[in-house]
């Protein structure tokens, strides 16, 4: 099974979008969009454009929610993970 992952940081949200899209239209079975910290709002617009953008062809396979310990201070990250394909 082919999955990409695509982690959310500092670059505008068109181009988290046009990249997930690219990366669905070559042929990768699922892509993985990630968000941690303070980046987990600007993760959920990204899935909300995608959304907007593939309507009925966008599948979420799975959300998840969490935390996860990071870094050599050992603090804990909370993050958001959509999991997504495209169906016909």
């Amino acid at each position: 099974m082919s999955r990409d992952v695509v982690v959310v940081r500092d670059r505008p949200v068109g181009e988290y979008v046009l990249n997930v899209i690219m990366l669905l239209n070559s042929g990768s079975e699922e892509v993985e969009l990630v968000g941690r910290g303070m980046y987990i709002s600007k993760a959920v617009a990204v899935f909300n454009a995608l959304r907007d953008r593939l309507e009925e062809t966008l599948k979420v396979l799975e959300v998840e929610i969490g935390s996860e310990v990071r870094g050599r201070t050992h603090r804990r990250v909370p993050y958001i993970k959509f999991r997504l394909t495209q169906g016909i």
